[in-house]
Order: C-alpha cells, then structure tokens, then sequence
C-alpha cells in the first residue's frame, strides 16, 4: 500500500488557521442573557414590576436563591418559568353558554 505525502503549504495552513479561529469565535461569543438575574434586573428584561417577581419567588413559581436581602435568579430558572405547565386541581373554564343550574330548573 503506498501512502502519499501532503505537503500542505504556508498559505494553506494560514487559510486553515483562519477557518478554524472563524469557528471557533463563534462558539464563543458571549450569550445574549445573563447567567443570572436579581430582581430588579429580570423586570427590567420583563417588562413587569420587580414586586411581580418577589411574588413568584413567594408562590414558588419561580425558583431563586435568597443573597443577603435580595434574590439571585438563574437564567435556567427564568427559562423554566417561562414554560406552561398544567396545575394540578385547575380545570379549563365552562363555555359561557353552559348554564347547569338554569338549565335543570327550566327544564
């Protein structure tokens, strides 16, 4: 079996050099998000008051670690809050046109 040599040239290397250095980059650009949030911060990000987010904290809606007096709130478990979840013991709302009660004493 013969084998044949490559040789790669100077400018070759460069050129693979560069495409690699471009990949590699963009790996490791920085995230849009934070790794984390305070309170303050993620209503700032939502749109809503930061009392809304100590109140989900309290429900237990939204996971956090409590830091002195102020929460730190992972972008994890911002992402996971963010998500719908069935409750349990919540049903979906009669159609407004269902009446049982109207309905059985007018027969």
């Amino acid at each position: 079996m013969s084998r044949i040599a490559f040789e790669p040239s100077d400018d070759d290397l460069d050129r693979l050099a560069d495409r690699i250095a471009d990949r590699l980059a963009g790996r490791m650009e920085p995230r849009d998000e934070p790794a984390a949030y305070t309170c303050r911060t993620l209503a700032a990000e939502l749109g809503i008051s930061p009392r809304a987010v100590r109140a989900a904290i309290g429900r237990g809606d939204l996971q956090a670690v409590r830091r002195g007096r102020g929460w730190i709130i992972g972008a994890d478990a911002v992402a996971a809050w963010g998500t719908p979840r069935a409750r349990p013991g919540r049903r979906a709302a009669a159609p407004a046109n269902v009446r049982p009660l109207r309905d059985a004493f007018n027969g």
